[in-house]
């Protein structure tokens, strides 16, 4: 009977988990999805990549990466900041769980390859490789060391210690000298 028990608890332990990793997956990590979710004039946010896909080429990068960083993380509305909080919360549950941490840095991954192509579009072409690859990773890793920074703190979803204000704050410390225009 105790095994039985014992593999009960262990069904109990898995589909919690289980369903934190849907919805991690679902939640689509808010500013890092490229090319999923509508505009924000649908009431849905938009993925950093997409936002910077926008931009003209040769627009100045750094003005245009700080800007699309502070849009892609802004909490304008209650719905938005409770998808914030929501990641939040699963951030924080990722901490200990490897495959749920898995899924976190994959979607990072995944971010940091769609900006390279989108960032060497904002270049005409006439940034180094090896730049425009370093460029994409600074603005992946900025949105998430903010959003993992955040998620260890019981800052609200805007204002100071915001993912939004932390995200600039790393983009200014990781590429500070890109284009300050």
């Amino acid at each position: 009977m105790r095994g039985a028990q014992d593999a009960g608890r262990v069904d109990q332990d898995v589909q919690p988990a289980q369903r934190l990793r849907r919805g991690l997956d679902a939640l689509a990590l808010l500013p890092l999805q490229a090319g999923r979710g509508r505009s924000a004039a649908h009431g849905r946010r938009r993925p950093l990549a997409g936002l910077l896909a926008d931009t003209e080429p040769g627009a100045p990068l750094g003005p245009a990466l700080r800007t699309a960083a502070e849009e892609a993380l802004a909490a304008p509305d209650a719905r938005t900041a409770e998808a914030l909080l929501r990641t939040r919360g699963l951030l924080r549950v990722a901490q200990d769980d490897p495959a749920l941490r898995a899924v976190w840095y994959r979607v990072n991954q995944e971010s940091e390859e769609r900006l390279v192509s989108v960032i060497a579009r904002l270049t005409d072409g006439a940034a180094d490789p090896l730049e425009v690859r370093l460029v994409a990773a600074a603005a992946t890793d900025s949105v998430r060391i903010a959003m993992e920074t955040w998620a260890g703190t019981e800052a609200g979803a805007e204002g100071p210690g915001s993912p939004a204000e932390l995200a600039v704050r790393c983009l200014e410390r990781l590429v500070g000298g890109l284009d300050r225009g």
